[in-house]
């Protein structure tokens, strides 16, 4: 949108430098949808989810979706930062984290959530890091923020998908981010279906002119639903199956909230990074099972553990390889290797290649609040 608030802004901001929000929402919120007549706040019909995509400026982005089969509602926010319930004015100075992000309620026999998405990579450029267009900050960054399992499967096998295409068409890399859904925080009514409104109002919204392939669900998303219907009964880490210290997957995000620290869920849930060396586990020595501070997944074992001296507890490797999952990160203008607990697909950190090279050379960077050292169990040990 044509403001100049964000020209500089094109570094992302630290949990710890961002601005500290409020409790509730400065501004009233409209109950109803200006155009389908719809409450734009949830509960949502039984049997919709909710997609969470950030493709630039939300004024012309929230129009592509309101008018699709199955769509109950839309809504325009603040989604992917730090800041609780920010203001218009507080995102665009670039010191909330937030992306300008459209919530779409769909009915997925109707609309599936492949199709959204390829709504949302055609619709935008999805290679242009921190702006679209003349749109220039980390608000208009690209960027999905899953609900589910399967879709975090799907969104990532469809930007690898994208990322090809585009490359076999002469263009530049995706820089889409992808990280589980945080809280979504409501814009400002005047925001709200704004190109109904305005009929002629502003969108910076411009394709690449590239099809995007959507991958074969067998391929893509079978595997994350299958694995969704067993997390909460099966290990998907290594353990046995009747492990009393595994959790419940959480079914919504306010179920993590519930559960977690402030800290913890900013890490877990936000892929946040606590400050090096201020960790419970970044010094201890102690023997037992490291285990997702999530869900209890067994992840590491404690005689894997070693002083990396990087501030972060470090391992040469996970308990299982099907432990966690990996995940190309391309935030931040860099790209690195995410670690993800594959039974509740929480951010845990990152693995580097500059282990020990007589122990396979790998560097597991976790934070320690992602983390639950269970003194109790036996060291399992690397293989």
């Amino acid at each position: 949108m044509p403001f100049g608030f964000g020209k500089s802004k094109s570094k992302l901001v630290a949990a710890e430098e961002a601005l500290p929000g409020r409790a509730a929402p400065p501004f009233a919120i409209p109950e109803r949808h200006a155009v389908l007549g719809t409450p734009i706040r949830g509960p949502f019909p039984a049997g919709q989810e909710t997609a969470i995509l950030a493709l630039g400026c939300f004024w012309g982005a929230e129009r592509l979706f309101w008018d699709l089969p199955g769509v109950s509602t839309t809504a325009v926010g603040y989604a992917g930062g730090h800041t609780p319930h920010p203001t218009y004015e507080e995102v665009c100075s670039g010191r909330t984290g937030h992306a300008e992000a459209v919530l779409v309620a769909f009915d997925p026999n109707l609309t599936s959530y492949e199709a959204l998405l390829k709504i949302f990579f055609e619709a935008h450029d999805p290679t242009q890091g921190m702006r679209q267009g003349n749109d220039v900050g980390t608000q208009y960054r690209s960027a999905i923020y899953p609900t589910t399992g399967q879709q975090m499967a799907i969104a990532t096998a469809t930007r690898d998908a994208y990322d090809a295409a585009l490359r076999n068409s002469g263009k530049g890399a995706v820089t889409t981010e992808i990280a589980p859904a945080g809280p979504f925080y409501y814009a400002e009514e005047y925001h709200q279906q704004y190109l109904h409104k305005v009929p002629n109002g502003y969108c910076g919204l411009e394709g690449t002119g590239v099809s995007c392939p959507i991958p074969p669900r067998q391929a893509a998303a079978t595997a994350a639903t299958n694995g969704a219907t067993t997390m909460t009964t099966t290990d998907t880490g290594g353990a046995a199956a009747a492990d009393p210290k595994l959790l419940p997957v959480a079914s919504h995000d306010r179920e993590w909230k519930e559960r977690l620290s402030p800290e913890a869920y900013k890490v877990l849930r936000q892929a946040g990074t606590e400050r090096p060396f201020s960790g419970e586990y970044v010094d201890t020595d102690e023997d037992g099972l490291y285990r997702c501070g999530a869900c209890g997944n067994p992840l590491f074992a404690s005689d894997t553990k070693f002083h990396s001296g990087s501030g972060w507890p470090s391992f040469t490797e996970a308990i299982d390889p099907d432990a966690v999952e990996l995940h190309e990160d391309r935030s931040l203008f860099m790209t690195r290797t995410e670690v993800r607990c594959a039974r509740c697909h929480s951010h845990l950190g990152h693995v580097f290649d500059d282990g020990p090279r007589d122990r396979g050379g790998q560097r597991f960077c976790m934070n320690s609040c992602a983390l639950d050292l269970d003194k109790d169990a036996a060291t399992v040990g690397a293989r």
